[in-house]
């Protein structure tokens, strides 16, 4: 996750963009370093799987490469890079539609796509790492439809705003807020009927976790 004082439009200087929109190889392995865990995990999230999620970042930057020439352009690179994903990730749900399952969670190893930079740390492997430090809320996503996961994700991990999100999808700000309503109630009840389940088997709070059952308002 991105750190929450440095919006993903500007993890990339302008100087960078325009040279990466004329072909420099140097500031596109820039851009490509700024956002190649996002898209990454966006996939993985979406797609709960690994092999899936590298055949997505991968034809994401191709796709990036080879409209490079709008980079000078664009208003928000974020969300160009997003939107960008976000078909690809479609195009592969519409053909192959994703079977969720927890399989994965306990295995930390890194992708191994080709192409993922090393310098900048290749995107973490699993839902369990696109979700730090939490288990149960990673188990709580996988529950919602693909829309709802998408919107908390870009909201509470990539620290995208709302006009940021509504870029992406296409949508007025107003319908990303009210979508993000009934995203973070959805999500709050999975969490709570997780923490009730917890106690019925005996758990103690703090096994259980519950004071991270919260949801907060980004």
């Amino acid at each position: 996750m991105c750190d929450v004082k440095t919006p993903r439009s500007s993890r990339i200087g302008e100087d960078a963009v325009v040279r990466a929109a004329y072909g420099d190889v140097d500031a596109f392995r820039e851009l490509y370093d700024a956002y190649a865990a996002d898209v990454f995990r966006y996939g993985m999230l979406q797609t709960d799987s690994r092999e899936v999620a590298e055949d997505i970042l991968q034809e994401t930057m191709i796709a990036i490469w080879r409209g490079r020439e709008r980079l000078s352009s664009v208003a928000n690179v974020c969300s160009w890079v997003m939107a960008i994903a976000r078909n690809k990730t479609i195009d592969y749900i519409r053909a192959k539609p994703p079977t969720v399952s927890m399989s994965d969670f306990g295995d930390a190893s890194e992708p191994g796509a080709a192409g993922v930079s090393s310098q900048a740390g290749r995107p973490a492997g699993t839902l369990e790492d696109a979700i730090p430090d939490r288990v149960d809320l990673a188990a709580a996503l996988i529950k919602l439809d693909l829309e709802k996961r998408e919107l908390l994700y870009m909201v509470f991990y990539m620290d995208m705003s709302y006009n940021e999100v509504a870029s992406v999808l296409g949508v007025p700000a107003g319908t990303v807020k009210s979508r993000m309503y009934f995203a973070r109630r959805q999500l709050q009840e999975i969490l709570e009927r997780g923490c009730r389940s917890c106690q019925s088997l005996g758990r103690r709070d703090a096994d259980c976790g519950d004071a991270s059952h919260q949801v907060v308002n980004p």
